[in-house]
């Protein structure tokens, strides 16, 4: 941000052509072509005249989307925290819910291991034909 700001006043102050076009081509290319658009060269007598115009209508403009646009980060920034506190709390409840199962599944193993267990204990077995 400080770059652009930079950019601005050098465009801003330019004393010579070169300076200026300089300047307008090292702005990011959305302003660039914003101002080659709304505020062609060609259509002011000279630089001072140009820059002025820029001054007051073109420089506000980008003022206000650049912070339009900060605004809409920090907003987007913060649904995307809710999201991700959603989705953290929905894998954490996803996460319990299958230690419980595993620990259900684990349980009824260990009865079924009893169960064979004692019933091996208490059936007599055949006797072996050998």
């Amino acid at each position: 941000m400080e770059l652009f700001a930079d950019l601005i006043l050098r465009l801003l102050n330019a004393t010579n052509e070169t300076v200026a076009k300089a300047s307008l081509n090292a702005l990011p290319e959305r302003y660039r072509r914003y101002i080659e658009r709304e505020f062609p060269r060609a259509n002011y007598s000279d630089l001072q005249a140009w820059t002025n115009a820029l001054g007051h209508s073109a420089v506000p403009t980008i003022q206000a989307v650049i912070w339009n646009g900060v605004l809409l980060e920090e907003r987007d920034l913060a649904l995307q925290t809710r999201q991700a506190e959603r989705v953290r709390a929905v894998l954490e409840k996803i996460l319990t819910l299958q230690e419980r199962t595993q620990a259900s599944a684990l349980k009824a193993i260990k009865a079924m291991l009893e169960l064979k267990a004692w019933m091996g204990s208490t059936i007599p077995r055949k006797p072996d034909p050998t």
